[in-house]
């Protein structure tokens, strides 16, 4: 879309995108402890466990939005939900990115703290719990840009 235009370079796009979900999905986990229903919690747990039992990327990439997504509607704050709307190109991006450099495992290791503690109604581990997941997805989109720029090495049967 017309981001693309506006941010050409795809790291730097994912880059910021990242920043953008951590300045705000931590807030989010933390008035979704407050303020989630029984009915936001069950749909957490079905999109995680979606998550858990996918092998395919592209399964793995539309899980994880939705549990965001999820998320977003637990804090009773649709404005949340249009800014995740806003950023959706941008989030299978790096979602693809992230989990193809880290493997699904790790979203499924992070996400399972989110509706935990939650459920526990404590908003500051909640929002801990969400920003740690980000700042490793930033870590893994660091590493996964590195590894994409290095130079191909030369086989030894060319030298």
């Amino acid at each position: 879309g017309s981001l693309r235009l506006l941010i050409p370079d795809e790291a730097d796009r994912l880059r910021q995108s990242l920043e953008v979900r951590l300045a705000i999905e931590p807030e989010m986990a933390r008035l979704a402890a407050l303020r989630a229903k029984p009915v936001h919690l069950r749909e957490l747990r079905k999109v995680h466990a979606r998550l858990q039992q996918t092998e395919d990327l592209t399964e793995a990439v539309e899980a994880d939005i939705e549990f965001h997504r999820t998320l977003a509607k637990a804090t009773g704050n649709e404005v949340f939900g249009l800014i995740l709307e806003t950023m959706s190109d941008f989030g299978r991006e790096s979602r693809k990115a992230t989990i193809s450099q880290a493997g699904v495992q790790r979203a499924v290791k992070h996400h399972e703290a989110v509706p935990a503690v939650i459920d526990k109604r404590d908003e500051a581990a909640a929002g801990r719990a969400m920003r740690l997941h980000i700042e490793v997805a930033v870590q893994d989109l660091v590493a996964r840009v590195r590894n994409l720029s290095r130079p191909k090495s030369k086989s030894k049967s060319s030298s």
